[in-house]
């Protein structure tokens, strides 16, 4: 009795086994096969596509005594007006720097015309939003010696990056704060009188330490 319940079982498993091997599959039976696809389209306008530099922030550094400037260097902070803005709809990946250069001061006539020592800008506390996760690295660069403002690494910096000099935001609480700060030096023939001077501002494709290709120029005062 023993034996036969054994032959029994085992006769039982293999038929699990055959049932197992024989079920049919119905996509193993079709021959006639067709392909067909799907696509979509990627647009942008001529006005914004490549890498542009589309804002620039014009600094004021208010006011200051004529004796002052005679006598000794004078340090000042100012405020900016606007953002520093750059969009890359390029599609390279290539990352981008963006640096400024100083120039020189002069008043209204131009009869009087000096350079200033440094300006530079406030990196530290200013607030930059960026499409792409990855910030862009923003510097407290010294414009009057070419400083680099913002870059963005390769692999990084694809659509708009902006930079805020001048504002930071904690905690959902704005503080205003020092934009740049300008140093000018001793000038014993200052007039008074407003002075102004312009920044060039070069955006370039990748990142160098020296030499930056230009890919958009813009100037502002």
């Amino acid at each position: 009795m023993k034996k036969a319940l054994t032959t029994a079982g085992v006769a039982l498993a293999l038929g699990l086994f055959a049932g197992v091997a024989t079920t049919a599959h119905a996509a193993d039976n079709l021959e006639n096969k067709t392909d067909s696809n799907a696509n979509f389209e990627v647009t942008i306008s001529d006005d914004k596509a490549g890498l542009q530099l589309t804002s620039v922030p014009s600094f004021n550094f208010g006011t200051i005594g004529q004796e002052a400037l005679i006598s000794n260097s004078q340090s000042l902070n100012g405020s900016a007006s606007g953002d520093l803005e750059v969009t890359d709809y390029s599609g390279n990946d290539a990352g981008w720097t963006l640096q400024g250069q100083l120039g020189e001061f002069h008043n209204a006539d131009s009869s009087d015309k000096f350079s200033a020592d440094s300006m530079t800008l406030n990196g530290k506390d200013a607030a930059v939003t960026a499409d792409d996760i990855t910030d862009p690295a923003l510097a407290s660069a010294n414009l009057q010696q070419n400083g680099t403002a913002l870059t963005a690494a390769k692999g990084t910096g694809a659509g708009k990056t902006t930079a805020t000099f001048g504002t930071t935001t904690k905690d959902a609480v704005s503080d205003t704060t020092k934009a740049a700060t300008l140093v000018l030096p001793k000038h014993t023939t200052v007039k008074a009188g407003t002075y102004s001077t312009t920044i060039d501002w070069l955006l370039g494709a990748g990142q160098t330490s020296d030499d930056v290709p230009a890919a958009d120029d813009t100037s502002n005062s």
